[in-house]
This record gives structure tokens, sequence and C-alpha cells, in this order.
């Protein structure tokens, strides 16, 4: 990924409600069906979801919601969303 995204940076928390703040203040959220993705759905923030093929039990509900399996589809979200 930072092959990709050179400035990207790997930001440790201290604790669920600093990761809260910075899921909310994000311009898009993408994660996969993990604990995060559940604070990012509960905050309706913008955000992407890498549904699982083999294990689809975690799905978006709502508004600024998304949900990919392909990365040609990833791909077209992320040039849609992120503007």
């Amino acid at each position: 990924m930072k092959a990709h995204i050179p400035h990207i940076q790997f930001r440790p928390v201290k604790n669920f409600l600093e990761m809260a703040s910075l899921i909310a203040g994000a311009k898009l959220f993408i994660g996969n069906q993990s604990f995060p993705f559940s604070v990012a759905e509960g905050l309706k923030a913008n955000r992407l979801l890498e549904v699982s093929a083999n294990c689809p039990d975690v799905s978006v509900n709502g508004e600024n919601g998304h949900e990919f399996y392909f990365q040609e589809h990833f791909e077209s979200l992320v040039k849609r969303l992120y503007k």
C-alpha cells in the first residue's frame, strides 16, 4: 500500500474513543469485517467495507456506506467517493 500511497502513515491509538475520533474525522474509512468497521458503521462515517466472499457476516446499512468484493469495484468506489 505504501508504494501506491507514499504519504500514508500508521497511526496507533491509545483507546477506542481516540480510534472513533479518527474514524469520524476521516474523509473515507476503508475497512474489513472488524471492530473498527463496526465503529465506522455506528458513526455512519463515509465508509467502504471489504466483504469476505467466504463468510459475508457483516453488511453496510444506511447512508455513506458501500461494500465491495473485488479490486475493480473497490477502485471505482474510491475514485467516486474520495474527491
